[in-house]
């Protein structure tokens, strides 16, 4: 079995997705792509938008091959997923014929703006309706020749990429625009030799109100594109060991919290000072 929670990618959409095979044209070859209808919270005016989170979908979900079982299950699953419990449309041979092109590198190609057909960085400023990614589905690469209405996996699984992708960039870009916001202040109020600061302004402790493990990975790391304190260790491990060949990118300090501070019956404080204070 394949995917998180060994659930496959192809799953990662909505059921109706399944059924488009039927009611799409013949074709020999389709083209869906990603966008962003608008600038953060609406803005006009200012309309970019920090596109982040792309690598980790594709390390750890397209990259994944599907698997005959995969298919297998997805079958027995639609068996029963029609109202009342009927037998749901489910073209097990076009998923089956989907896996072997997987096999074939460059059978689905993944393009990511601005350049097509070739990687972007991870981090890329875009503005609103500039695709941010688009999946093509080449049939020259298939033993078989033309496929018609294998558009279908790769269509449905835009859904599976546009959600991993929405929440690292909404956070990227919103922890952008309040670093400009400091950057302004920084400039009308602090001397230049104390610029160094600016980093650390923002600090995330996100990991306690995050809704899993890889929420804190996605949104810690989209934090840490703009600022460099974080507490979410997560993030931080994940964005030095795999985004960033080992070297450091988040930084902490030690702290106290209620837990140390109703330790001791007085000079809690005093106690922080003996053990991290300087001379």
């Amino acid at each position: 079995m394949s995917g998180m929670f060994k659930i496959p990618l192809f799953m990662y959409t909505d059921s109706y997705k399944i059924s488009h095979c039927a009611v799409y044209p013949e074709a020999s070859k389709m083209v869906a792509y990603a966008e962003c209808r608008s600038g953060y919270d609406g803005d006009k005016e200012d309309t970019r938008i920090l596109f982040y989170g792309i690598r980790h979908v594709i390390e750890n979900y397209v990259a994944v091959q599907w698997t005959i079982e995969d298919v297998e299950k997805a079958e027995a699953f639609f068996t029963g997923h029609n109202a009342g419990h009927t037998s749901f449309r489910f073209p097990k041979d076009l998923f089956l014929k989907a896996r072997d092109l997987l096999k074939v590198r460059r059978a689905f190609i993944l393009c990511l703006t601005p350049r097509r057909n070739s990687s972007s960085r991870r981090t890329t400023a875009i503005f609103r309706h500039c695709g941010i990614s688009s999946r093509a589905h080449v049939p020259d690469y298939c033993r078989e020749g033309l496929l018609p209405n294998l558009h279908l996996p790769g269509d449905g699984a835009h859904h599976g990429v546009g959600r991993h992708v929405h929440y690292p960039t909404t956070v990227a870009t919103l922890s952008r625009r309040v670093r400009d916001l400091f950057e302004i202040a920084y400039e009308r109020t602090v001397d230049e030799s104390d610029y160094w600061s600016l980093d650390s302004r923002i600090h995330d402790f996100g990991f306690r109100g995050c809704t899993c493990l890889e929420q804190s990975i996605a949104g810690g790391g989209a934090h840490l594109i703009n600022f460099n304190g974080t507490d979410t260790l997560t993030a931080a491990y994940h964005a030095q060991f795999n985004l960033n060949n080992g070297k450091p990118v988040g930084e902490s300090i030690p702290a106290t919290e209620h837990s140390v501070m109703m330790s001791f019956p007085s000079e809690k404080v005093r106690r922080l000072i003996q053990v991290f204070g300087r001379v």
